[in-house]
């Protein structure tokens, strides 16, 4: 794992850093009382980007230290986003995949996105396609082989971002589900 958290740290990422590498040991988490099945030991990436002087993204990626499937799921989120969608992600990882979501730029508060042309622009379509550049180099680094293929799975927002995936970036994903999309 050293060899591959030095190869991640040395990545160079266009308009962005690492901000955190995190080793996760196996749980089981609950919600409302309610098992979610059991979380295999990740690797977490943390990553800012700021591809124009109004944008603040975060990207968080997990990646199975062992049961990867080969493959890598890029998730969506709900509502005004503003938040990483740790459920998304659970549910990925839970299958086997380098799962990754983003928090499209946005705040949990839309009116925080009033008069920022960049950042309504972060939130409709660069995040997520940013996102998914950023999780295949940081995949093909941590697992020294790219993934084999790419998912994209939302709904709501989510489901608008599997959209603008599929008409303005169809090169990003072999399969897209979009989900009620709003």
């Amino acid at each position: 794992m050293e060899k591959s958290e030095k190869k991640l740290r040395d990545i160079e990422i266009e308009n962005g850093e690492i901000i955190g590498i995190e080793y996760l040991e196996e749980k089981s988490p609950e919600l409302q009382g309610i098992r979610l099945g059991t979380v295999p030991e990740r690797c977490c990436v943390r990553v800012k980007l700021r591809p124009t002087k109004e944008s603040d993204i975060l990207v968080e990626l997990w990646m199975p230290l062992s049961g990867w499937n080969g493959n890598f799921l890029g998730t969506g989120n709900g509502g005004f986003a503003g938040r990483i969608d740790e459920l998304a992600l659970i549910n990925g990882i839970s299958r086997g995949y380098a799962v990754a979501n983003t928090d499209l730029g946005s705040s949990l508060n839309p009116d925080d996105l009033i008069g920022k042309q960049e950042r309504w622009k972060d939130f409709g379509y660069r995040a997520t396609h940013l996102m998914t550049l950023v999780s295949k180099k940081l995949i093909k680094a941590f697992y020294f082989k790219e993934p084999r293929y790419a998912y994209f799975m939302g709904g709501s927002t989510g489901g608008q971002q599997a959209l603008m995936e599929a008409q303005r970036y169809p090169e990003d994903y072999d399969g897209i589900i979009a989900i009620a999309p709003a």
